[in-house]
């Protein structure tokens, strides 16, 4: 049972989507500099995990009903609870999302306060972590729904890669490094393009249950011509940049392996949109491998310098 409300929260996909874009914010001052203050890594590495989980308990109090929830009620004999004097139901159960968001709230504090007393916690994070909570409460707190409407993918594209890649290279550094800009929004680019890819997946049933969603929005045609412009931009970036603003060459040549990647999933993209079978596991797991080779061969390049 606990597991069950805990899934969405603690859903490794999303905290790992997070722990890359913040590590390279933090491989590109390693990078730079030749040094990394790890301590200050990892503490600032809790409190963007645990905030996270947080707001996500957080959405669940506020939108998720589950058989799961029903199921508890009736176990806890909660559900008829009334106060002394009146016919008020109170509704319990629900307050436990809240229950358990606290330890992680209590967390992110903690890791704060450290991150504070070390002096990492300069006015930049501050804004960086600031607007990660921001940008993720306005989306799961009603009135806005943002999460549910057709916003929410710019609104996670913005907390989950922009700007923890902003607050683990201000934790370390005190000015935002133009490397660092580079390849947050190159991974942007494919983080969009995989949220196309999954949106593309359910279009069906978002249509059907009437669903506001980026993709129905713009229509299932132009979101796959959006997924293959986004593809080449993400790559197109970097290169442009190697003789404009002098992007390593060290650097840019591993990103050609994740680019070939790339390929093999714009290539199956332009097949269906031309009419061909829709092997939607192969194209899950091409969007998944091109977002994370993107990733891991930065890191990896960054680090081992």
């Amino acid at each position: 049972m606990f597991w069950h409300m805990m899934r969405k929260p603690l859903d490794l996909h999303d905290n790992l989507q997070l722990f890359v874009s913040y590590s390279l914010g933090t491989a590109v001052v390693a990078y730079a500099q030749g040094t990394v203050e790890w301590g200050t890594y990892f503490l600032g590495l809790i409190v963007l995990i645990s905030l996270s989980i947080t707001m996500k308990l957080v959405e669940q109090y506020f939108f998720t009903e589950t058989d799961v929830l029903s199921r508890m009620e009736e176990l806890l004999k909660l559900n008829e609870a009334r106060k002394p004097g009146d016919g008020i139901v109170i509704d319990r159960p629900r307050y436990l999302f809240l229950i358990l968001a606290l330890p992680f709230l209590l967390l992110s504090f903690m890791g704060m306060w450290g991150l504070f007393n070390a002096g990492a916690m300069r006015g930049g994070a501050l804004v960086m972590i600031l607007m990660v909570a921001l940008l993720t409460g306005l989306a799961n707190k009603p009135p806005l729904h943002l999460s549910q409407s057709k916003f929410r993918d710019l609104i996670d594209g913005a907390a989950v890669i922009l700007f923890p890649a902003g607050f683990g290279n201000l934790l370390q550094s005190e000015m935002v490094i133009g490397l660092s800009i580079i390849l947050s929004v190159s991974l942007l680019m494919l983080f969009f393009a995989l949220r196309i890819v999954l949106g593309l997946e359910t279009y069906d049933e978002d249509d059907r249950m009437d669903r506001e969603t980026f993709l129905l929005t713009v229509g299932w045609e132009r979101g796959m011509q959006l997924h293959n412009i986004l593809l080449l931009i993400a790559f197109f970036i970097p290169a442009l940049s190697l003789v404009v603003f002098n992007f390593p060459l060290e650097l840019f040549c591993p990103l050609l392996l994740a680019f070939a990647v790339a390929v093999a999933q714009l290539v199956q993209m332009v097949r269906i949109h031309n009419g061909a079978p829709v092997h939607w596991k192969l194209l899950r797991f091409n969007a998944f491998a091109t977002f994370y080779l993107f990733a891991y061969l930065t890191l990896l390049t960054l680090l081992i310098r």
